[in-house]
């Protein structure tokens, strides 16, 4: 009896100690509902398996760099992410708006919106957040910067890149910037800077830049601190953070419904009343995180379907074209390039084999048209030009072989209808480097019906988008292709 005792605790450890994901479900699994009358797609992620870790991404590793929320997930080789904070283009630079925290280290500072922290110990909390900055001189309280690593040019900014910027610090005309490397002051810049590996720059615009001389000298030992007033939280919480990302409208905290932009410093009725696709990251009472996105709603609709989902603290991520979903090497909703992504590693996730991938290189593609001229970003694969499919209908748009596109994102399907009416989502007609760039892409999974027969096509996924060969998208929709080798041109 005892060997019989000892073989089925034997099998019970062997069991116990499956990695996470080997047994699919039992630590992250995606689900498809509709939830109060909206579609609803998301991952729910247990984090009592300790070996799943969450992972804050930029493009190329940079906050000044974007990307596809699927290729950052694919680089960093996490088995689910979604799209984070809010960004903006600031002179040529992509610049995230919401609060970033990597590997328990605040990298971009916001007062504006909710934050979404993750702690060590696997657990998510929510909260209205604002920054206090601290900078000393020689042990003394001197100088007030506003912000970090986000580049301003309101005349009166002090603001203190690091590393983590992963670009020149922004130095505005007129202003100056003190480089700071291993506590010491080395040297002053009049324009933009690098910043050094060990230490940072604090960034004096015009208005302010007569405190440089004023405050600073070479040698000087320059130090800076900041403070974290919460409004729900305990400050000793956000102590704990791992990984955080701010800047949208909270949802719910400790239970209760916040859906409320304007109390958080925003005027935009996107993060009121208006209806877009929205993207959200919370956690139920059991410490279950769910990360996700929904169809156009507003951001009370939004609260009350994470309600329904059974989470206690919530957040909207950025919204509109910008939310996108990714589990398991396929994005489930795909968006445009965004600043940053939130996702989970484990060490049950095997990520997409290399050989998946192909070397595609850029190119700006003459097409004619029925005579009339047009240039489209095309990616050449193997000799074969693919290219992305809404472009192909939009120059198709007035003719004779016009088709419309509808995707079925839980079915990841795409349907075209020949002689139908092609809508716009503004993605199309967009330009190529202008020269040979080389990349890997992934080989895409969606099916492709045309009047409901299936299509057996390769298609390639590029940030979010289908690339086809053009010759296989006119042997199923009957328009002609041709290629003029004097003027390089495809003729359709």
């Amino acid at each position: 009896m005892h060997k019989w005792l000892l073989l089925a605790f034997l099998i019970f450890c062997s069991f116990a100690v499956l990695p996470a994901g080997s047994v699919y479900g039992a630590s992250y699994e995606l689900e498809h509902e509709s939830v109060l009358g909206l579609s609803v797609s998301y991952v729910t992620v247990n984090m009592s398996d300790r070996s799943i870790h969450p992972v804050l991404m930029t493009g190329d590793g940079a906050l000044g760099s974007g990307g596809s929320v699927a290729s950052m997930a694919a680089s960093a080789k996490v088995f689910a992410a979604v799209n984070g904070s809010r960004s903006e283009s600031h002179n040529g630079l992509t610049a995230p708006l919401g609060l970033l925290m990597r590997d328990g280290k605040l990298i971009h500072s916001s007062n504006i919106g909710a934050a979404a922290g993750i702690t060590s110990d696997g657990k998510l909390i929510v909260d209205r957040l604002t920054f206090d900055f601290f900078g000393y001189v020689n042990g003394e309280y001197r100088a007030i910067p506003w912000s970090l690593n986000h580049p301003n040019s309101e005349n009166e900014a002090i603001t203190i890149f690091t590393p983590d910027y992963g670009a020149p610090a922004y130095i505005p005309a007129g202003g100056r910037g003190v480089v700071v490397s291993d506590g010491t002051v080395i040297r002053f810049a009049s324009s933009s800077c690098d910043v050094p590996p060990d230490g940072f720059v604090i960034a004096y615009n015009q208005d302010v830049v007569y405190l440089v001389d004023d405050r600073y000298r070479i040698g000087d030992k320059v130090s800076y601190d900041y403070q974290t007033n919460t409004t729900f939280t305990d400050a000793k919480d956000w102590e704990k953070v791992y990984v955080a990302v701010g800047g949208g409208a909270s949802l719910l905290i400790k239970g209760e419904i916040t859906a409320d932009g304007r109390s958080e410093g925003f005027s935009d009725s996107k993060f009121g009343t208006e209806r877009i696709a929205r993207s959200f990251i919370g956690a139920r009472s059991d410490g279950r995180i769910i990360i996700g996105t929904l169809n156009a709603s507003n951001i009370a609709e939004a609260a009350a379907v994470c309600k329904s989902l059974g989470m206690v603290d919530a957040m909207c991520l950025d919204g509109g074209d910008s939310s996108a979903l990714y589990f398991e090497g396929e994005p489930i909703r795909a968006g445009r390039n965004v600043s940053n992504a939130i996702g989970f590693s484990g060490a049950g996730y095997e990520p997409p084999s290399p050989a998946a991938m192909a070397e595609a290189v850029l190119n700006d593609q003459k097409i004619s048209v029925n005579s009339e001229a047009a240039t489209l970003r095309a990616y050449n694969i193997d000799g074969n030009n693919y290219f992305m499919l809404r472009d192909i209908a939009v120059l198709l748009a007035g003719t004779e072989y016009r088709f419309s596109v509808d995707w079925d994102q839980a079915a990841n399907s795409i349907s075209l209808r020949k002689n139908g009416h092609y809508m716009r989502n503004g993605t199309e007609m967009k330009r190529g480097s202008g020269g040979a760039a080389t990349r890997r892409i992934p080989a895409g999974s969606a099916s492709l019906f045309v009047d409901g027969t299936r299509q057996d096509f390769t298609v390639y996924n590029v940030d979010g988008s289908n690339y086809f060969k053009l010759r296989d998208l006119g042997k199923a929709l009957g328009f002609p292709v041709e290629w003029n080798e004097a003027s390089r041109t495809i003729v359709i």
